[in-house]
């Protein structure tokens, strides 16, 4: 097999699945459609993989598609023709979900294959389409959260992106976990745990508002 890589220079932040990523000197794809973001000066490579495959076992079945940086799940999104099940908004029925843990995707790939490597335009395809679908929602969700406003949550999961804050409705943020840990107790770092912040920016890939300053206390909100 012959893989075909193309080197571009980067010198901006590259954001990958609403995540800042360190300072990029060079990047790369191949071929077959697998990013690997290169940090010179370094031994760390970074892989972002992109897989579609059937689930037939998911709450709503249909076909999942999925965003992995060095095996884990950054994005991920089930479509069974109008129903879908996202990491990036509360399904009025399952909630919000994202595959936990630490995959190994060469296992995945042997054979029988039933999960596919896909590449990141074809990810992107589908998820841009879920964005659209919700972008009055979102619009909506930037009017009453503005920038600086003082904000109250319940934590609603951790994610590789952070501490997601349910806002209430159809509002999510995201704080920074370290952030939040150093300002509660460990017994306190769990589910439904309220959570201050202010509102700092929006994450657009995800259609989540971006969290500052937050501040976790004892007190749950069920």
């Amino acid at each position: 097999m012959i893989l075909t890589w193309w080197i571009v220079t980067e010198t901006q932040r590259l954001v990958i699945g609403g995540m800042n990523w360190p300072t990029l000197n060079l990047w790369a794809i191949h071929s077959s459609g697998v990013w690997v973001a290169l940090f010179l000066g370094s031994k760390m490579v970074t892989a972002v993989r992109y897989f579609k495959y059937p689930d037939d076992e998911s709450l709503i079945g249909g076909t999942t598609y999925a965003e992995l940086r060095d095996g884990v799940y950054i994005r991920q999104i089930t479509v069974n023709g109008v129903d879908v099940i996202a990491s990036n908004f509360k399904h009025p029925k399952w909630s919000i979900c994202l595959a936990e843990g630490k995959v190994d995707i060469e296992e995945l790939l042997k054979p029988p294959e039933w999960i596919h490597s896909i590449t990141k335009q074809e990810f992107d395809d589908i998820w841009n389409a879920h964005l659209i679908r919700r972008q009055t929602i979102w619009d909506q969700v930037k009017q009453v959260y503005p920038v600086g406003l003082n904000v109250q949550g319940a934590i609603l999961i951790f994610f590789p992106q952070g501490a997601i804050v349910d806002l209430g409705g159809d509002a999510i943020g995201v704080a920074d976990y370290n952030a939040c840990r150093a300002s509660t107790k460990p017994e306190f770092m769990y589910t439904r745990h309220k959570i201050t912040a202010v509102v700092k920016d929006y994450d657009e890939v995800n259609q989540w508002v971006i969290l500052d300053s937050p501040h976790v206390y004892a007190e749950r909100i069920e």
